[in-house]
């Protein structure tokens, strides 16, 4: 059996098709975690935010820690949920993610431990600009990528300037709800309209 080549429009053809399917797989698995890390940030936020401004205990902040129950959660729902396909879209997202995710960790963590005076709130909002415009980008959401953008020229100033100490937190449980839940609510309506097609 002879094998055929493939012609220069044939071959780009092929590429593209294999980049929109793994844009596409991303959407469709990605969607769900995203509305449940969005959900869970947030009532933990306005958690927080509610303990310190009403007690003035500083313990609340604590609260933050309960994410950490969400790895393991969310990696056993991933093995029996996902396609085990992997290409460059996918690992490329879930890389942002994950830097995202540890870097918030470490800034509580040296936060905790009274290491820095970053203001964490401003830290980890400009973190989840970042990380909502590069996944914008790399699944061509335009809307998507246009909150993140939003979230770094427009409410990290406004954190950093306007907004300030325990009010912070609101504002970014708030945030959390752009930058991660309304993405995953888009990509969850973009799963649902292509199954009905």
């Amino acid at each position: 059996m002879e094998e055929r080549k493939m012609t220069e429009k044939e071959s780009l053809e092929l590429i593209s098709q294999m980049i929109t399917k793994s844009r596409v797989r991303l959407e469709r698995q990605a969607g769900w975690p995203l509305v449940l890390w969005g959900v869970a940030a947030a009532l933990i936020g306005i958690a927080v935010w509610a303990g310190v401004k009403f007690t003035g205990n500083a313990a609340w902040y604590n609260l933050w820690f309960l994410l950490l129950i969400g790895f393991p959660i969310h990696w056993i729902w991933a093995k029996r949920h996902t396609e085990n396909v992997r290409d460059y879209v996918t690992e490329t997202v879930g890389w942002v993610w994950f830097v995202f995710g540890a870097s918030c960790m470490v800034f509580a963590a040296l936060y905790a431990l009274g290491v820095t005076s970053l203001p964490i709130n401003v830290c980890i909002t400009l973190l989840l600009g970042f990380a909502t415009t590069v996944t914008g980008m790399m699944l061509k959401r335009w809307l998507v990528m246009v909150l993140g953008v939003l979230t770094i020229c427009l409410f990290v100033p406004l954190m950093a300037v306007v907004v300030s100490g325990v009010d912070t937190i609101l504002l970014s449980a708030g945030i959390v709800v752009l930058d991660i839940m309304l993405p995953g609510i888009i990509m969850c309506r973009a799963d649902r309209r292509e199954v009905r097609i």
